[in-house]
């Protein structure tokens, strides 16, 4: 019998399905930067985007379609059609003078149709371009275990068995990172590590991300324990660079790795959770993205994310659970170190447009990187996030305006006073209609987000909030309100008037059941957005929960009809 080939002294990181169709994530490309910096060799695996790319493959669409003889029903047919005239389109020779055979939104169109159909053949599993729904209990450990542990009805099995599972067998590295935002990679982040383990149980697979690191505990109770370790060797939380680094060159040394901050192996009972064990802005590297990833997005124009600032400066809104642990320390990356990034990766990428990545720019970063950027000979176009703080101005927004920017999205959640407070907010009504409308002179607003059904608003109080972005000509997204596990109305419900309702089974729940206290019957963030669907039919958008809850007052607006009493009463 043949000795066991060695395992490289080499890592994998993987980004896994289902993350979002249309942009990058920056942080595996920047830890694996962070790798290379140290001289670790790397492979980086973005199974994100390949396979949205797998999903409108027309070998994928025919594999589903090949045996079926029943009748599809009229949506799926229709999107079956799309796909042969759109794959048949791209086969025909060019015409003289034509420079391409389709649109350039026909791919989103594409993969519009062909979610459409993979749906329809996967019953226990609806994918959108924004993420994946179960049809069982994925908030449970139990399911997520059931789910992952085999081939059949999990979609993310054969799509491993085609691409990455023979990279994996060729090459045997040592350790596998697999990095996990949301609760919507769970599935998908499970089989692979199964699949890994089935291929070689000496590769260390080790889970990291956003997900684990806003809950941790969770990883200490047993029965949770016993599902989340079932083919994983040890979990990173909070930033992942120090601790991924130090249990790789244990690994590489052939040592049996050691718990240490941030760092939770099998079987450990206690955490080790170290908050400020994070890196100064000088050691955050350069993001490095898989060569052929960029241009697989579904977005017209290359678009690249570069961090320019880790946490949030500001860290008291009441609805959420990422200010903390490292994200409690803010910290602001250099321009000119930003600006050297910009650089490589539009050179690197041929890409033209930056997102900037941060959860919070605050205005000496904006002011920064714009002064940085109307000094340099670098012509992008970029956008970014910001919180409306009263200290910027008009000018500051002709000046980014200048420096290539396009869009600055606000945050802006509600314009009622009474709701701000309550979010801890730290702005006003009158303050967010000055900076949106400054926003608007220098040609620069964006797209906005609401957050209705927040504890103690009322249909009154939202309807007033979408009278102003009505007035404003604003268009964005709802958020409906969710209660997040370790935020702080988590931490004080009573304070905010309502009871949790947790489920003991529901142990990886990032969303909290609850009830209003005073008032059961008080309306919820979706019923309110079917009740504004009903009063402003052509500008807001309710009827995609998949593809989420919109609304636009750019158009000229629509009459407005009478509204029921209660949004109860929309179907």
């Amino acid at each position: 019998m043949n000795a066991p080939r060695g395992l490289a002294k080499k890592v994998f990181v993987v980004w896994p399905p289902v993350w979002n169709a249309f942009d990058a994530h920056v942080a595996v490309p920047t830890l694996c930067g962070y790798l290379v910096r140290q001289g670790i060799p790397v492979r980086q695996l973005d199974l994100n985007i390949d396979f949205f790319r797998y999903l409108v493959a027309e070998e994928t669409i025919e594999r589903q379609l090949n045996g079926h003889s029943a009748p599809l029903p009229k949506k799926v047919e229709s999107a079956v059609d799309f796909a042969r005239r759109y794959f048949e389109i791209r086969r025909s020779p060019l015409q003289p003078g034509y420079r391409q055979r389709v649109s350039e939104d026909a791919e989103q169109h594409l993969l519009a149709r062909a979610l459409e159909i993979f749906n329809h053949f996967h019953p226990q599993t609806a994918f959108s371009t924004l993420g994946i729904y179960h049809a069982g209990n994925a908030d449970s450990s139990d399911f997520i275990a059931d789910f992952a542990a085999g081939d059949a009805g999990n979609p993310f099995a054969a799509f491993y068995r085609g691409g990455f599972l023979p990279a994996l067998e060729d090459e045997l590295p040592s350790v596998v990172g697999i990095s996990i935002c949301g609760s919507f990679q769970l599935g998908a982040a499970f089989t692979l590590a199964r699949m890994i383990k089935e291929i070689e149980p000496r590769i260390r697979v080790v889970c990291g991300g956003a997900f684990f690191s806003t809950m941790p505990q969770a990883l200490l109770v047993l029965r949770t324990a016993d599902n989340l370790f079932r083919h994983v060797d040890a979990y990173v939380l909070n930033e992942g660079e120090r601790p991924f680094l130090r249990l790789i060159r244990e690994v590489f040394s052939k040592l049996p790795p050691q718990p240490g901050p941030n760092l939770v192996l099998n079987g450990q009972r206690e955490l080790s959770f170290e908050p400020q064990d994070c890196l100064p802005p000088a050691e955050i590297a350069t993001p490095v993205f898989p060569d052929d990833a960029i241009p697989k997005y579904f977005r017209p124009v290359r678009r690249i994310p570069v961090e320019v600032s880790r946490g949030c400066y500001w860290g008291k809104c009441t609805f959420c659970n990422l200010a903390q642990g490292a994200n409690e320390r803010y910290r602001g990356i250099p321009a000119e170190q930003v600006y050297r990034s910009v650089q490589t990766l539009t050179e690197q990428h041929e890409a033209s447009e930056v997102l900037f990545s941060t959860l919070a720019m605050a205005p000496k970063i904006l002011r920064g990187l714009a002064q940085r950027l109307n000094a340099g000979s670098q012509q992008i176009r970029w956008n970014a996030w910001i919180r409306p703080e009263s200290g910027l101005t008009r000018e500051d927004f002709i000046s980014c305006r200048k420096a290539g920017c396009t869009s600055l999205s606000v945050t802006p959640e509600s314009f009622n006073d009474r709701t701000l407070a309550r979010m801890r907010k730290g702005t006003n009504a009158d303050q967010l209609i000055r900076i949106i409308s400054d926003l608007r002179y220098a040609g620069l607003c964006g797209g906005i987000n609401l957050i209705p059904g927040f504890p103690g608003e009322t249909q009154e109080d939202f309807f007033a909030t979408l009278e102003i972005c009505r007035d404003l000509g604003l268009r964005g997204e709802f958020f409906p309100f969710h209660l997040l596990k370790n935020s702080p109305i988590y931490r004080d419900p009573k304070g905010f008037g309502v009871l949790l309702r947790e489920n003991p089974a529901n142990d990886l729940a990032v969303e909290v059941p609850y009830v209003y206290a005073r008032d059961p019957e008080a309306p919820t963030g979706i019923e309110l957005i079917k009740a504004a669907a009903w009063r402003y039919p052509r500008q807001v958008f309710a009827d995609d929960p998949l593809g989420g809850y919109t609304f636009d007052f750019t158009a000229e607006p629509s009459p407005v009809p009478a509204v029921p009493t209660s949004p109860r009463n929309q179907s």
